[in-house]
């Protein structure tokens, strides 16, 4: 199997052996020479990344070449290759995957032969969608709301089952939810997942378990109720059992565990 970018760079820097020719005369400073051996291996993953990246640019600038010399039709030549290239991104879009996401900022589609230092989070995507979910699920001590009396008895926001598994929008339902009243320790920028996001966590449950684990982080329960973000009702919300997928209406009072999200763009 093909080895990481970072595992690569690790072997790079290895072979490199500044530190014998370093102008500082640092070599004898094992904290100079950590910081330096970082500041290698970062810099030569932006370097296989900007020269991937230009490869992919000289790649379409042949098809754009190509297409209009068989044409000989400005107009003609761009509309093949944008359905081309619109076809090509329509795969990538659709297929689900789990990504190892680092402190850097950088991620990496998660193989198992990845660098497991430094590793943040957990990314998704699923059928178009992505989402980041934390290593770590938050206890099941907390109820939805404090009070359902403090939620409307009406909104847009409150769906069915067959509308709940299609609604992505989290940052919506939290934050109507923490506008209600809520227990619930959300980190900024974090969000509790919809019903739709817990179903594609359970789809993919298999292989985003592994990467949980292989992160350092812990697998989700696979007996136990996940709390999403879309509510039912004023007294009601989706709730995912992990053991079988069903989603059940469940008195948003009760407790369950949520494993927070944030943003994933990839």
């Amino acid at each position: 199997m093909k080895k990481s970018i970072s595992q690569a760079a690790c072997k790079a820097n290895g072979r490199s052996r500044a530190c014998t020719t370093c102008v500082y005369q640092m070599k004898g400073n094992e904290t100079v020479c950590r910081i330096c051996s970082k500041a290698f291996v970062e810099g030569f993953k932006k370097g296989y990344k900007y020269k991937e990246n230009k490869k992919k640019e000289m790649e379409r600038e042949k098809m754009r070449l190509a297409l209009y010399l068989v044409s000989r039709n400005i107009d003609e030549a761009k509309k093949a290759y944008e359905f081309v290239i619109g076809c090509e991104e329509a795969k990538v879009e659709n297929k689900n995957s789990v990504y190892l996401i680092y402190e850097d900022g950088h991620h990496e589609l998660f193989t198992g032969e990845n660098e497991r230092a430094d590793i943040k989070s957990v990314g998704i995507v699923f059928d178009g969608h992505s989402f980041v979910v934390s290593l770590k699920d938050l206890p099941k001590q907390y109820a939805l709301v404090r009070d359902t009396d403090e939620c409307e008895k009406d909104s847009p926001l409150y769906k069915g089952e067959a509308d709940a598994i299609f609604d992505w929008d989290a940052e919506a339902h939290t934050k109507h939810i923490v506008e209600a009243g809520t227990d619930i320790p959300l980190n900024e920028g974090e969000f509790i997942p919809t019903a739709a996001m817990l179903a594609a966590m359970y789809r993919m449950r298999e292989q985003l378990n592994r990467a949980l684990e292989y992160a350092g982080g812990e697998p989700l329960k696979t007996d136990d109720y996940y709390w999403s973000s879309s509510e039912s009702t004023q007294h009601g919300s989706w709730i995912l059992y992990f053991g079988s997928g069903g989603l059940h209406n469940y008195d948003k009072c009760g407790s369950g565990y949520v494993c927070p999200c944030t943003a994933f763009n990839l």
